[in-house]
């Protein structure tokens, strides 16, 4: 009797516990779902988080892009202006050079001229170019042979305006250039 007691106790042990576990069953199934759907949120919010990732990494990009534009436009413009500026120099020594060989010609002119009038020219006078206020401003002079005679002949007068300022000396070289066409 013990024994179909203690089987008869399984068998009801068996049938509640059978009960319990399907009572439970609904219970884990709305647990398995609850925990489905955390997976799913988790999911979803790993998937966003690496789309603003995405974004961000493009928008570096982007940003770094537009960076490197602007450097190589102003790297493009410096370049620009750096020749812009040697053609420009270029163009002012080319007209110095141009206005040194005018001066040039239109000196040996008058040194032609000057040998005529006056025999000891180039002993007196010496060779001159363009190198000075004063000489320039002589060589342009209408009358600069004459000036250049003068000035070789009274070299106290010619010593004293050397010692000028550049200004100072194209302006003694005017005033002696009026003196002497005055005295003709």
């Amino acid at each position: 009797m013990n024994m179909l007691l203690s089987r008869c106790t399984i068998a009801l042990l068996t049938v509640a516990f059978t009960g319990i576990v399907m009572a439970q069953i609904p219970f884990l199934d709305g647990w398995n779902r609850a925990e489905e759907r955390n997976q799913l949120n988790q999911l979803r919010e790993l998937q966003r988080l690496q789309m603003l990732q995405q974004i961000q990494q493009q928008q570096q990009a982007q940003e770094y892009q537009r960076r490197q534009m602007e450097q190589q436009a102003l790297e493009q413009q410096r370049l620009q202006e750096q020749e812009r500026q040697r053609l420009q120099q270029q163009t002012e020594q080319n007209q110095r050079q141009q206005d040194r060989q005018s001066i040039l010609a239109g000196w040996k002119v008058k040194v032609a001229r000057a040998r005529a009038k006056y025999p000891d020219f180039g002993a007196v006078v010496g060779e001159i170019t363009p190198g000075s206020p004063w000489a320039t401003a002589m060589m342009q002079a209408d009358n600069g042979d004459d000036i250049a005679y003068y000035l070789g002949t009274h070299m106290d007068e010619a010593r004293a305006i050397n010692a000028l300022d550049p200004v100072s000396q194209i302006r003694a070289i005017g005033r002696l250039e009026a003196k002497l066409a005055a005295g003709r």
